[in-house]
């Protein structure tokens, strides 16, 4: 018997006594342990059931911060409220900090058609926005972007995000092409300022320029994409390329195109959404 089969034991028979403190530190334990039990998500059910509206205040309180393992469970108990953005957002990071997607099961029952038709498309781009540190919770975020364009496909902020995690991932070219299609089905704002950003970061200064143009036609009080416009052309004006930009120094490579005023960037650069 592992030791994490071992805590469901006792936690199973901490909530047969009704002992709901004991049964939370079992079944934190257990998560701590092997996040990715096959039992965890039934057990996970039970004590919620059992425990109610008393659920959160159940979890332990540490001023330095929360640990993973309550973590996991505070997203459960935002999913069971109807906290569905709240909750992806949550399961997710703690996916990153666990190194594995232990949860990939759990998020996609989470998020059925149905159930991303009910989300705030605005609140999903935010969610779905992972770190980038683990290709797995990248992948799924990936799959849950795809499902959610599906559901609210005017939502070009998902698509955004989801070709923002396609470069994290070192995926540019896909990434230009989902923001391609995102601005093809719906030349909004958002599709704008994404088909600009990932024609910048495939060198193509003057494809940036001009979705930079359309996103400032559409939101002219836009600051920040008129200093993003407004440094693109300085930029090209002053280097005749990108050659100039920085970029991760691991990552600081690039390559002329034909004409001398292109260069092709390959390499990773951080960028606001």
């Amino acid at each position: 018997m592992s030791d994490a089969t071992h805590e469901l034991s006792l936690l199973k028979e901490a909530l047969g006594q009704g002992d709901l403190p004991h049964a939370t530190h079992h079944l934190l334990q257990a998560i701590g342990t092997e996040p990715a039990h096959p039992e965890l998500p039934a057990q996970i059910a039970a004590w919620l059931d059992a425990a109610g509206p008393q659920a959160e205040g159940l979890l332990p309180r540490d001023e330095q911060g929360m640990a993973v393992d309550a973590a996991v469970l505070l997203a459960f108990i935002h999913q069971r409220a109807g906290r569905t953005a709240a909750a992806l957002r949550l399961l997710l990071r703690t996916m990153e900090l666990l190194q594995q997607a232990a949860f990939r099961d759990v998020v996609l029952a989470w998020t059925s058609e149905e159930a991303l038709g009910q989300v705030d498309p605005l609140q999903l781009a935010g969610a779905l926005a992972v770190g980038g540190e683990q290709r797995e919770v990248l992948e799924l975020a990936d799959e849950l972007l795809a499902r959610a364009q599906g559901v609210h496909p005017d939502a070009s902020r998902l698509a955004l995000v989801r070709s923002r995690n396609a470069r994290l991932a070192g995926e540019h070219d896909r990434a230009l092409r989902i923001a391609e299609e995102q601005h093809a089905r719906n030349p909004d704002y958002w599709a704008c300022i994404a088909l600009g950003t990932n024609r910048k970061e495939t060198g193509d200064p003057d494809g940036a320029v001009a979705a930079f143009e359309s996103a400032l036609a559409l939101k002219p009080d836009d600051d920040a994409a008129r200093l993003d416009l407004g440094d693109l052309h300085r930029r090209v004006a002053a280097a005749g390329a990108f050659a100039a930009w920085p970029v991760e120094p691991h990552e600081a490579r690039y390559r002329p195109g034909p004409g001398c005023h292109r260069h092709r960037w390959v390499g990773r650069r951080t960028d606001r959404l």
